[in-house]
């Protein structure tokens, strides 16, 4: 082979090669991460609310003890909302799922067994959100957190708008 030869073996090599300017993108495609498959639950979402930061803003905007008692009342009240919401939605859940486990009863006693064990952890949690519920009304369990991160916000905002106000209401000793 020969110098000649070479040259036109790389030749044919790069007339059979895909031309660049057909691709779209010449960058190599990035790996995006996978948006998450599961939603937080209702109660995680209220659970996750800043309510020191809520509290704190009441509590510099009204000083007041009643807008500080309402306020928890309400946090309880929409925690049990909530709670019911969820209660109904595990209950439908439910439904659904004794329904299926009736259609395979005649197809495959395995996957009965699956959809029934499944039913017996849904049933499990509706009573620990039962136990939930109850526990607010005494602001204990899962509210208890809650219910004093708005509190101790709603003190630390009363108290700073009383620093400010005493810091502005001095008028000096020979005024």
């Amino acid at each position: 082979m020969n110098l000649n030869e070479d040259n036109q073996s790389d030749n044919t090599m790069n007339d059979s090669i895909i031309p660049e300017h057909l691709f779209v993108e010449k960058s190599v495609p990035v790996n995006e991460p996978e948006p998450e498959t599961q939603q937080k639950s209702k109660l995680a979402e209220f659970l996750d609310r800043d309510f020191q930061a809520i509290g704190y803003k009441d509590g510099y905007r009204y000083s007041n003890a009643d807008v500080m008692d309402n306020a928890m009342r309400l946090i309880r009240c929409e925690f049990r909302e909530t709670i019911d919401r969820m209660i109904e939605d595990c209950r439908e859940h439910i439904s659904k799922l004794q329904n299926q486990a009736l259609e395979l009863r005649h197809i495959s006693l395995k996957a009965e067994e699956k959809v029934n064990a499944r039913i017996v952890q849904i049933k499990e949690t509706i009573a620990k959100l039962g136990t939930e519920k109850e526990n607010s009304a005494m602001d204990e369990g899962l509210i208890m957190k809650t219910i004093h991160l708005y509190r101790n916000g709603f003190i630390r905002g009363v108290n700073d708008n009383n620093d400010e106000l005493l810091l502005m209401s001095y008028n000096g000793l020979f005024k």
